[in-house]
């Protein structure tokens, strides 16, 4: 599924360019010919930000795993809707810088179109009509306070599992020792009596 669509560039450029939603394709995958201009734009306040392999033409990886998003710039893509209005997708670094701090872009050698992969489409609902040729696309729920809060919600969840799981550990362990405690004294009173018995045995003999 493709579409033309006007992406702001970060210098604040604007061009036309031809774009295709494919959700098999992990990064936003961006022209050869355009890669080197737009990374130098993107990192342009973040010089930690460097190639993988110190190719210009190659993944750019963030060295600052205290603020990974620090000076980073939202991406703006602007297209029209079916009703001729302008619609302007919002890209933030966090949804373009993954968890291993890797800027979210690929080149591509040869093509003169954008890829808009994962890091672009994990930010919306998409829905792809093959029959009227369209793709609609919503804004999902997904941002950095859901996530903080979901994950503060599983920390909560574990702490009181692991609580319960101790507490119940404990008291395995104290019915465990009553238990034996019990029994030592049983088979103590069991020895007795059988002494006892046997003594009576013999004095009767």
């Amino acid at each position: 599924y493709a579409l033309i669509t006007d992406a702001r560039n970060i210098d604040s450029d604007t061009q036309f360019i031809s774009a295709i939603f494919d959700t098999g394709t992990t990064y936003i995958g961006v022209p050869s010919s355009q890669y080197h201009r737009f990374m130098t734009e993107l990192t342009k306040d973040r010089p930690d930000c460097k190639s993988e392999s110190g190719s210009s033409d190659d993944v750019y990886v963030c060295q600052d795993v205290i603020n990974p998003t620090k000076n980073l710039p939202v991406i703006e893509f602007m297209a029209s809707n079916v009703d001729g209005e302008s619609v302007t997708m919002h890209l933030d670094a966090a949804s373009y810088l993954d968890d291993s701090n890797e800027l979210g872009f690929m080149p591509l050698p040869g093509l003169n179109i954008w890829i808009l992969g994962d890091s672009f489409l994990k930010n919306y609902y998409s829905v792809y009509d093959v029959k009227q040729s369209q793709i609609s696309l919503a804004p999902s729920t997904y941002n950095d306070k859901l996530l903080s809060s979901l994950m503060v919600t599983v920390l909560i969840v574990a702490i009181i599992t692991v609580s319960i799981l101790l507490l119940l550990a404990i008291v395995r362990y104290f019915v465990t020792h009553s238990q034996i405690k019990y029994l030592n004294q049983n088979s103590l009173l069991l020895n007795q009596n059988q002494n006892e018995n046997g003594n009576g045995n013999v004095n009767q003999g």
